[in-house]
Protein backbone atom coordinates (compact mmCIF):
# COMPACT_ATOMS: atom_id res chain seq x y z
CA UNK A 1 0.00 0.00 0.00
CA UNK A 2 1.15 3.90 -1.16
CA UNK A 3 0.28 6.68 1.07
CA UNK A 4 -0.38 9.35 -1.03
CA UNK A 5 0.33 12.89 0.29
CA UNK A 6 -1.21 15.68 -2.00
CA UNK A 7 1.39 18.51 -3.01
CA UNK A 8 0.43 21.14 -4.92
CA UNK A 9 3.75 22.23 -5.66
CA UNK A 10 4.60 19.23 -7.83
CA UNK A 11 1.46 19.11 -9.00
CA UNK A 12 1.92 22.37 -10.24
CA UNK A 13 5.31 21.19 -11.79
CA UNK A 14 3.91 17.90 -13.24
CA UNK A 15 1.06 20.41 -15.33
CA UNK A 16 3.90 22.78 -16.14
CA UNK A 17 5.77 19.93 -17.81
CA UNK A 18 2.62 18.37 -19.55
CA UNK A 19 1.87 22.69 -20.91
CA UNK A 20 5.25 22.55 -22.22
CA UNK A 21 5.20 19.28 -23.77
CA UNK A 22 1.56 19.98 -25.82
CA UNK A 23 3.22 23.58 -26.41
CA UNK A 24 5.60 22.32 -28.60
CA UNK A 25 3.70 19.64 -30.39
CA UNK A 26 0.94 22.33 -31.34
CA UNK A 27 -1.99 19.98 -30.14
CA UNK A 28 -4.68 22.59 -29.41
CA UNK A 29 -7.10 20.51 -27.30
CA UNK A 30 -4.18 19.40 -25.18
CA UNK A 31 -2.89 22.31 -24.67
CA UNK A 32 -6.32 23.83 -22.89
CA UNK A 33 -6.52 21.00 -21.32
CA UNK A 34 -3.21 21.22 -19.75
CA UNK A 35 -3.33 24.76 -19.12
CA UNK A 36 -6.79 24.75 -17.55
CA UNK A 37 -5.40 21.85 -15.06
CA UNK A 38 -2.36 24.50 -14.77
CA UNK A 39 -4.48 27.35 -13.66
CA UNK A 40 -6.29 25.01 -10.81
CA UNK A 41 -3.53 23.91 -9.54
CA UNK A 42 -2.23 27.60 -8.71
CA UNK A 43 -5.31 28.47 -7.66
CA UNK A 44 -5.25 26.01 -5.31
CA UNK A 45 -1.69 26.66 -4.33
CA UNK A 46 -2.43 30.22 -3.73
CA UNK A 47 -5.55 29.21 -1.27
CA UNK A 48 -3.61 27.11 0.59
CA UNK A 49 -1.06 29.91 1.08
CA UNK A 50 -3.32 32.32 2.09
CA UNK A 51 -5.01 30.36 4.58
CA UNK A 52 -1.68 29.47 6.07
CA UNK A 53 -0.76 33.17 6.28
CA UNK A 54 -3.78 34.21 7.71
CA UNK A 55 -4.08 31.79 10.27
CA UNK A 56 -1.10 32.61 11.49
CA UNK A 57 -2.13 37.00 11.15
CA UNK A 58 -5.36 35.87 13.16
CA UNK A 59 -3.28 34.05 16.06
CA UNK A 60 -3.07 35.49 19.00
CA UNK A 61 -0.19 35.84 20.92
CA UNK A 62 -1.48 35.55 24.31
CA UNK A 63 -4.64 34.45 26.07
CA UNK A 64 -5.94 36.15 29.16
CA UNK A 65 -8.76 34.25 31.04
CA UNK A 66 -11.30 35.09 33.87
CA UNK A 67 -12.08 32.50 36.18
CA UNK A 68 -15.43 32.36 37.89
CA UNK A 69 -15.47 34.70 41.07
CA UNK A 70 -19.46 35.04 41.99
CA UNK A 71 -19.36 38.18 43.82
CA UNK A 72 -15.57 38.12 43.83
CA UNK A 73 -16.52 40.04 40.36
CA UNK A 74 -15.80 43.68 41.88
CA UNK A 75 -12.29 42.16 42.95
CA UNK A 76 -11.73 41.17 39.04
CA UNK A 77 -12.81 44.20 37.56
CA UNK A 78 -10.13 45.76 40.01
CA UNK A 79 -7.46 43.63 38.54
CA UNK A 80 -9.10 44.22 35.40
CA UNK A 81 -8.69 48.19 35.81
CA UNK A 82 -4.57 47.85 36.15
CA UNK A 83 -4.48 45.24 33.14
CA UNK A 84 -6.15 47.71 30.92
CA UNK A 85 -3.74 50.76 32.09
CA UNK A 86 -1.00 48.70 31.62
CA UNK A 87 -0.74 46.13 29.13
CA UNK A 88 -1.72 45.83 24.93
CA UNK A 89 -4.56 43.59 24.87
CA UNK A 90 -4.76 44.25 20.85
CA UNK A 91 -3.71 41.01 19.49
CA UNK A 92 -5.03 38.96 23.39
CA UNK A 93 -7.82 36.34 23.29
CA UNK A 94 -10.29 37.23 26.47
CA UNK A 95 -12.44 35.00 28.18
CA UNK A 96 -14.73 34.31 30.90
CA UNK A 97 -16.49 32.04 32.41
CA UNK A 98 -19.82 32.48 35.13
CA UNK A 99 -19.08 36.74 35.89
CA UNK A 100 -15.47 36.69 34.68
CA UNK A 101 -17.10 37.24 32.13
CA UNK A 102 -18.03 40.85 33.40
CA UNK A 103 -14.17 42.32 33.39
CA UNK A 104 -13.25 40.05 30.05
CA UNK A 105 -16.38 41.47 28.14
CA UNK A 106 -14.60 45.42 29.12
CA UNK A 107 -11.46 44.63 28.46
CA UNK A 108 -12.57 43.15 25.23
CA UNK A 109 -14.37 45.89 24.01
CA UNK A 110 -11.58 48.16 25.04
CA UNK A 111 -14.36 50.02 27.44
CA UNK A 112 -13.08 51.83 30.54
CA UNK A 113 -13.28 49.47 33.68
CA UNK A 114 -12.96 52.53 36.29
CA UNK A 115 -15.81 54.82 35.15
CA UNK A 116 -18.39 51.86 34.53
CA UNK A 117 -17.22 50.94 37.94
CA UNK A 118 -18.71 53.69 38.95
CA UNK A 119 -21.69 54.92 36.34
CA UNK A 120 -22.91 51.03 35.67
CA UNK A 121 -21.65 48.91 39.22
CA UNK A 122 -22.44 51.00 41.25
CA UNK A 123 -25.51 52.27 40.67
CA UNK A 124 -26.59 48.32 39.92
CA UNK A 125 -25.81 47.50 43.34
CA UNK A 126 -27.35 50.07 44.84
CA UNK A 127 -30.57 49.38 42.92
CA UNK A 128 -30.37 45.55 44.17
CA UNK A 129 -29.79 46.77 47.82
CA UNK A 130 -33.14 47.97 47.69
CA UNK A 131 -34.39 44.72 47.83
CA UNK A 132 -35.28 43.01 51.26
CA UNK A 133 -33.41 40.05 50.00
CA UNK A 134 -30.91 41.55 48.35
CA UNK A 135 -29.73 39.83 45.23
CA UNK A 136 -31.93 36.48 46.10
CA UNK A 137 -34.18 36.19 43.44
CA UNK A 138 -33.79 39.75 42.07
CA UNK A 139 -29.77 39.88 40.85
CA UNK A 140 -30.02 38.38 37.33
CA UNK A 141 -32.89 40.44 36.16
CA UNK A 142 -31.61 43.77 37.48
CA UNK A 143 -28.14 43.05 35.82
CA UNK A 144 -29.74 42.57 32.40
CA UNK A 145 -32.02 46.01 33.03
CA UNK A 146 -29.12 47.63 33.75
CA UNK A 147 -26.46 46.26 31.78
CA UNK A 148 -27.90 46.33 28.41
CA UNK A 149 -28.08 50.40 27.99
CA UNK A 150 -24.37 50.22 28.90
CA UNK A 151 -23.36 48.39 25.58
CA UNK A 152 -22.19 50.21 22.76
CA UNK A 153 -24.40 49.78 19.68
CA UNK A 154 -21.39 47.55 18.03
CA UNK A 155 -20.92 45.71 21.27
CA UNK A 156 -21.81 42.43 19.54
CA UNK A 157 -19.56 43.04 16.43
CA UNK A 158 -16.26 44.30 18.62
CA UNK A 159 -17.03 40.98 20.73
CA UNK A 160 -16.92 38.85 17.89
CA UNK A 161 -14.40 35.92 17.67
CA UNK A 162 -12.52 38.92 20.60
CA UNK A 163 -14.78 37.80 23.61
CA UNK A 164 -14.78 34.06 24.49
CA UNK A 165 -17.60 33.09 27.05
CA UNK A 166 -17.33 28.98 28.95
CA UNK A 167 -21.44 28.00 29.38
CA UNK A 168 -22.60 24.79 30.67
CA UNK A 169 -24.96 23.09 28.93
CA UNK A 170 -28.03 21.44 30.59
CA UNK A 171 -28.58 19.25 31.69
CA UNK A 172 -26.20 17.35 30.08
CA UNK A 173 -23.10 19.15 31.23
CA UNK A 174 -21.11 19.78 28.56
CA UNK A 175 -19.21 22.74 27.97
CA UNK A 176 -19.28 25.53 25.40
CA UNK A 177 -17.40 28.39 24.21
CA UNK A 178 -19.19 30.76 22.17
CA UNK A 179 -17.37 34.02 20.63
CA UNK A 180 -19.72 34.64 17.52
CA UNK A 181 -22.12 37.07 18.37
CA UNK A 182 -24.97 37.80 16.68
CA UNK A 183 -26.83 41.13 18.35
CA UNK A 184 -25.87 42.82 21.73
CA UNK A 185 -29.24 40.91 23.17
CA UNK A 186 -27.56 37.53 21.93
CA UNK A 187 -23.96 38.80 23.43
CA UNK A 188 -26.10 39.48 26.80
CA UNK A 189 -27.67 36.42 26.84
CA UNK A 190 -24.59 34.92 26.50
CA UNK A 191 -22.99 36.41 28.86
CA UNK A 192 -25.92 35.82 31.45
CA UNK A 193 -26.36 32.46 30.66
CA UNK A 194 -22.66 32.19 31.56
CA UNK A 195 -23.25 33.57 34.79
CA UNK A 196 -26.75 31.88 35.39
CA UNK A 197 -27.15 30.56 39.17
CA UNK A 198 -30.99 29.53 39.99
CA UNK A 199 -30.58 31.17 43.70
CA UNK A 200 -30.59 34.49 41.87
CA UNK A 201 -33.89 34.41 39.44
CA UNK A 202 -37.66 33.32 40.08
CA UNK A 203 -38.21 30.00 39.09
CA UNK A 204 -36.10 29.05 36.88
CA UNK A 205 -33.15 26.23 36.84
CA UNK A 206 -31.58 27.16 33.60
CA UNK A 207 -30.72 30.72 31.59
CA UNK A 208 -32.19 30.02 27.65
CA UNK A 209 -29.82 30.88 24.98
CA UNK A 210 -30.21 30.67 21.42
CA UNK A 211 -32.92 28.32 22.33
CA UNK A 212 -31.25 25.71 24.37
CA UNK A 213 -30.81 25.75 28.08
CA UNK A 214 -27.40 26.55 30.08
CA UNK A 215 -26.24 26.95 33.56
CA UNK A 216 -23.17 28.78 35.26
CA UNK A 217 -20.23 27.97 32.53
CA UNK A 218 -17.35 27.56 35.60
CA UNK A 219 -19.42 24.19 36.56
CA UNK A 220 -18.34 22.58 33.59
CA UNK A 221 -14.98 25.14 32.71
CA UNK A 222 -13.70 27.56 35.04
CA UNK A 223 -10.76 28.71 32.87
CA UNK A 224 -11.16 28.45 29.19
CA UNK A 225 -8.82 28.60 26.97
CA UNK A 226 -10.13 29.07 23.22
CA UNK A 227 -6.85 28.48 21.62
CA UNK A 228 -4.12 25.96 21.61
CA UNK A 229 -2.13 25.56 25.01
CA UNK A 230 1.25 26.66 22.97
CA UNK A 231 -0.07 30.38 23.52
CA UNK A 232 0.91 32.01 26.49
CA UNK A 233 -1.84 32.89 28.75
CA UNK A 234 -2.37 33.90 32.18
CA UNK A 235 -5.45 33.03 34.26
CA UNK A 236 -6.89 35.18 36.81
CA UNK A 237 -8.70 33.19 39.44
CA UNK A 238 -10.14 34.72 42.67
CA UNK A 239 -7.54 33.62 45.01
CA UNK A 240 -3.96 33.59 42.79
CA UNK A 241 -2.81 36.50 45.13
CA UNK A 242 -5.45 36.54 48.23
CA UNK A 243 -6.70 34.21 50.28
CA UNK A 244 -10.36 34.28 50.71
CA UNK A 245 -13.64 33.37 52.40
CA UNK A 246 -16.31 30.97 50.97
CA UNK A 247 -18.95 33.75 51.95
CA UNK A 248 -17.12 36.38 49.68
CA UNK A 249 -18.81 34.63 46.54
CA UNK A 250 -22.08 35.39 47.05
CA UNK A 251 -23.22 38.97 45.49
CA UNK A 252 -23.19 41.05 47.89
CA UNK A 253 -24.47 44.06 46.84
CA UNK A 254 -23.62 46.29 49.48
CA UNK A 255 -21.16 49.67 47.85
CA UNK A 256 -18.43 49.35 50.71
CA UNK A 257 -17.41 46.17 49.87
CA UNK A 258 -17.55 46.31 46.76
CA UNK A 259 -15.17 49.15 46.53
CA UNK A 260 -13.35 47.27 48.53
CA UNK A 261 -12.64 44.18 47.07
CA UNK A 262 -12.23 46.68 43.77
CA UNK A 263 -9.23 48.32 45.90
CA UNK A 264 -7.91 45.12 46.63
CA UNK A 265 -7.87 43.90 43.02
CA UNK A 266 -5.83 46.86 42.21
CA UNK A 267 -3.19 46.90 44.63
CA UNK A 268 -2.81 43.08 44.62
CA UNK A 269 -2.25 43.56 40.69
CA UNK A 270 -0.07 46.26 40.66
CA UNK A 271 2.30 44.07 43.16
CA UNK A 272 2.43 41.54 40.31
CA UNK A 273 2.81 43.43 37.38
CA UNK A 274 5.85 41.42 36.67
CA UNK A 275 4.10 38.37 36.91
CA UNK A 276 1.62 39.35 34.27
CA UNK A 277 4.26 40.76 32.58
CA UNK A 278 5.53 37.56 31.29
CA UNK A 279 2.52 36.84 29.33
CA UNK A 280 1.37 40.30 28.41
CA UNK A 281 3.01 43.07 26.74
CA UNK A 282 3.64 46.41 28.41
CA UNK A 283 2.00 49.54 26.59
CA UNK A 284 4.88 51.42 25.06
CA UNK A 285 4.48 54.67 22.96
CA UNK A 286 4.15 52.61 19.72
CA UNK A 287 1.45 50.90 21.04
CA UNK A 288 -0.79 52.57 23.25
Amino acid sequence: MYLCVYNPVNSIFNNCLLFLITLKSYNICYLVYNLKNLLFYILIYCVFFITLIMSDICRPIAQLTFGGCGGMYNYSLGIASVIQKNFDLCDVAISGASAGCFPAFLLALGMDVDELFESWNIPFLNEVNKNYFGALCKWNNTVRRCTLPKFPVDAYIRAHSRLFCSLTSFPDFKNHIISDWKSNEDLLDGIMASAFVPLFDVCKISACFRGHRFIDGSLSNSYPLPHSLDIPSFIIRRDMWRSNKASWLWCWSDEVWARKLFEWGKCDAYEHLEEIGVVLLPITSNNS
